[in-house]
């Protein structure tokens, strides 16, 4: 009988000396790490949603306070399924490093279409509005103020609700295909100016293909404001076909 107690307190004394370091606490630990990675990278007013996969405690035989330290298992951003390797540490020494598997998704107010859209139309205020969506993995461009799509227009019909991304928006022509625009041709420190025919479609700053009235030679300016296109003769992107 004496024996028996006796085994029985050396393992509860064995218990006591044990550190146990909970599930909790790693998932904290791993989201603190994730939060503070994601502000490095712009995302600071984003809503993250941070779900840690790790299940258990862990319990350590080194008696002392508990550190945990996040790295990262690879360069790669922390957006959707990735991994983080996480150290429990005793006195500065590592005592156990496990893997842990974090899903990270991202959300932001963007503009979506207000209404359903048909190709080429402007995107004014009345066209779009704002709405929280995941863009975890967006590889395109979004918009989160209506001032950021005033001069532009649609690519491709889009339906009610649809994100607007830079892949489905342009900027609205200030030349259009048929209409007659100025030239003003620029190079050997002289600018002048004649008249000319637009070929297609262009917006501010784009390259866009001309036909001059004069000589009926086919040529590339940069599309200045509407109607005013630019032949730089000096640079080789823009002038004769």
């Amino acid at each position: 009988m004496l024996k028996a107690l006796l085994l029985a307190c050396l393992a509860a004394g064995a218990l006591e000396a044990q550190n146990v370091v909970s599930e909790s606490a790693i998932h904290q630990a791993v989201e603190r790490h994730v939060r503070a990675a994601l502000s490095r990278q712009n995302h600071a007013q984003d809503r993250c949603e941070i779900h840690p996969r790790w299940k258990g405690d862990v319990v350590l035989e080194e008696a002392g306070p508990v550190e945990i330290a996040v790295k990262p298992l690879s360069a790669r951003p922390l957006r959707g399924a990735g991994m983080v390797r996480v150290e429990l540490r005793v006195k500065g020494q590592t005592c156990r490093t496990l893997t842990v598997t974090v899903d990270t998704r991202l959300y932001r107010r963007v503009l979506v279409a207000s209404r359903a859209l048909r190709r080429g139309e402007e995107l004014g205020p009345e066209a779009v509005e704002l709405d929280e969506r995941e863009v975890t993995m967006m590889r395109d461009g979004v918009f989160t103020d209506p001032a950021q799509v005033a001069d532009m227009q649609t690519k491709r019909p889009l339906n009610a609700g649809a994100m607007l991304t830079a892949l489905h928006c342009q900027g609205v022509p200030l030349v259009r295909q048929g209409e007659m625009v100025e030239l003003v041709v620029v190079g050997g420190g002289m600018e002048l100016s004649t008249r000319g025919v637009a070929l297609q479609d262009a917006g501010a700053g784009a390259l866009v293909r001309v036909r001059n009235e004069e000589s009926g030679k086919v040529l590339r300016g940069e599309v200045l404001t509407a109607g005013v296109v630019c032949l730089n003769l000096g640079e080789g992107r823009n002038g004769h076909e």
